[in-house]
């Protein structure tokens, strides 16, 4: 089952906020622990740097398209998430919606169908678990 993971780009150059990070890390313990389970991380390629933007646009929603989940990563000043979110929605996926406990996620988006916001925490892994498999 593929997984597409919405969020802050994975760069060499790059480091993420700590919790980011571990949401990655949730994820990969999780795909490696459940092999019917494959995830893209939103990795840095240069294929996609080079696109212009409507055959950029075009490929996102192709690889939404052809993933049964999504699990959102959302970070305030992002402003892909959402519109991957919409995406992912139009598609008919189910999105898990991962933020943090202060960050105020707009209304339209937490209320998209199909979209269930969390907050990172000590539950985090759990939910994600609970997530892919219902």
């Amino acid at each position: 089952m593929p997984i597409y993971v919405a969020g802050p780009v994975l760069r060499p150059t790059t480091q993420l906020p700590g919790w980011v990070a571990e949401c990655y890390g949730i994820i990969r313990d999780f795909v490696s622990n459940n092999p019917r389970y494959k995830a893209q991380f939103p990795v840095a390629e240069l294929l996609l740097e080079r696109m212009s933007s409507a055959d950029f646009m075009a490929e996102i929603t192709r690889r939404i398209r052809n993933v049964d989940n999504v699990i959102a990563v959302f970070l305030p000043d992002d402003q892909s998430v959402p519109v991957e979110c919409a995406l992912a929605v139009a598609a008919g996926k189910r999105v898990l919606l991962l933020h943090e406990s202060d960050t105020k996620i707009p209304r339209i988006l937490a209320g998209l169908p199909g979209v269930t916001a969390a907050v990172f925490g000590p539950t985090t892994r759990h939910r994600i678990q609970l997530f892919l498999l219902g």
